[in-house]
């Protein structure tokens, strides 16, 4: 069942961290034909598949990196007395659904496992 809360951590994993994995490993995979893409893929094409696979989890590692510093300072910003943003979910101030948003990422029941298409990468 999902709470408020879950609407923004389903929009995060599905639409930024999702479409960004997906498109790395397009790229890696040569899947695209588009002139932007086509310039990384030579590039990607020149190299083993496992620096390939480096390549693609060291984004996922910058993504996941990314999205828990926004959401460590997203949830510092929203929790200032006067805040210069205000979430919502459902009505509700995302503040007051959550103790501290960048947990919202990880574990068992966390945005990552409930809402995104891709494991998450450990150091190998």
């Amino acid at each position: 069942m999902e709470n408020e809360l879950d609407h923004l951590g389903k929009l995060l994993m599905e639409r930024l961290r999702d479409v960004a994995f997906e498109c790395v490993e397009g790229l890696c995979e040569n899947r695209f034909d588009s002139p932007g893409h086509r310039a990384f893929q030579k590039l990607l094409a020149s190299m083993s598949p496992e620096q390939r696979e480096i390549v693609r989890d060291t984004v996922q590692y910058c993504v996941d990196g990314a999205l828990n510093d926004f959401l460590f300072y997203l949830d510092k910003e929203l929790r200032r007395k006067k805040p210069t943003l205000r979430l919502e979910a459902g009505g509700i101030s995302v503040t007051e659904q959550s103790a501290n948003l960048q947990k919202e990422l990880y574990g068992a029941t966390g945005w990552k496992a409930k809402f995104s298409h891709f494991r998450e990468i450990t150091a190998k």
